[in-house]
């Protein structure tokens, strides 16, 4: 199973967007907004065993940072039902 990337990247419009798979959110004032959604969201549909990477890319479509946080929701998930 891959990972499912969540990406923060300008919008054409202006802005920043955060866009998985079909889906688009924003344009946001600034990509920090846009990548809060993107956590947020990513927090809300992660199932575990399901891979997710949140990735910010440049105007470009360059990738800028990434990060995996599959595993942080896991652990966050068994402490609160611990």
């Amino acid at each position: 199973m891959g990972c499912k990337k969540y990406i923060v990247c300008p919008s054409d419009r202006g802005g920043w967007i955060a866009k998985i798979e079909n889906r688009e959110a924003g344009p946001y004032v600034s990509r920090d907004l846009a990548l809060q959604i993107a956590v947020s969201e990513a927090g809300q549909i992660h199932t575990p065993g399901q891979p997710i990477c949140i990735v910010v890319e440049d105007a470009r479509g360059e990738v800028s940072a990434a990060r995996c946080i599959c595993l942080l929701f896991e652990q966050y998930l068994a402490a609160r039902t611990a």
